[in-house]
């Protein structure tokens, strides 16, 4: 009789082996699987379903126009308080400017003043005697070509002014 080996008792953890480096195997079992190909059916999606997909497709459309349009009037808030901004700074400027003019213009009507109040300056009070009148020269008709853009100003014109200063 032989004596029979006692078998070695289950170890209550699995162990584990060692990767290998075949990548087509991974512990020893197969990555390999079977790729079944699935059956569609064929025909059309149940009623409820397609109407759902309709609404999705609408609720999509109109929520871009309202973004866009909510884009649209936010860029509308903001860039037309800056432009007003700009367009302030802008008046401010030019009326400094024109203070600062008005000021220097008052101060050599002031110095001229006074310089005319003292007798060595040659300056004389006016007096019809001492009037000086010009002739009127003639004037040469050049015919001038105006350019079909521009219009011809009226001959009959007595005033010759500027439109704005």
């Amino acid at each position: 009789m032989s004596l029979a080996q006692p078998t070695p008792p289950k170890p209550r953890y699995e162990t584990r082996r060692r990767p290998s480096n075949n990548p087509s195997k991974l512990n020893g079992r197969s990555t390999r699987q079977k790729v079944e190909k699935l059956s569609y059916r064929v025909g059309k999606p149940p009623k409820w379903l397609r109407s759902l997909a309709l609404m999705q497709k609408t609720a999509a459309f109109f929520s871009f126009i309202l973004l866009g349009a909510t884009a649209g009037l936010y860029a509308l808030t903001y860039s037309i308080p800056q432009q007003w901004s700009q367009q302030y700074k802008e008046l401010e400027s030019l009326q400094s400017n024109e203070r600062k003019l008005t000021a220097i213009d008052e101060t050599y009507k002031h110095q001229l003043s006074q310089e005319a109040l003292q007798k060595n300056s040659g300056l004389v009070a006016p007096t019809p005697e001492r009037a000086i009148f010009l002739k009127p020269t003639k004037v040469k008709n050049e015919k001038k070509e105006v350019s079909k853009t521009t219009k011809a100003k009226p001959e009959n014109s007595s005033v010759d002014a500027p439109f704005s200063y």
